[in-house]
């Protein structure tokens, strides 16, 4: 069996953990978008999700890990990694 050499085991291992951190900083994330998955661009906010899939900001509601999040506030929300967005009909009424 052949032995490595210090330096070659260094070199690969420093190898390793570089491709292991471009793979993490991929440009998009996987969330759950009312149960099933969905990719977005890395850095999105509710706001632009909302948006992207063709809905009137006005014309729906939305939580992001089960807590209410009021239409003035999807701007400054960033969706990360594994979040559940769940967008509904907001009830009126009285």
């Amino acid at each position: 069996m052949k032995r490595l050499k210090p330096k070659s085991v260094r070199r690969f291992f420093f190898a390793l953990i570089r491709r292991c951190f471009a793979m993490s900083s991929s440009a998009e994330i996987t969330l759950l978008l009312d149960g099933q998955p969905h990719r977005v661009p890395a850095g999105s906010t509710l706001a632009a999700l909302v948006q992207a899939l063709g809905h009137a900001p006005e014309g729906i509601a939305t939580a992001v890990n089960a807590q209410f999040v009021p239409r003035s506030a999807r701007a400054s929300l960033q969706l990360r990694e594994g979040d559940q967005v769940m967008l509904f009909q907001p009830i009126v009424g009285g």
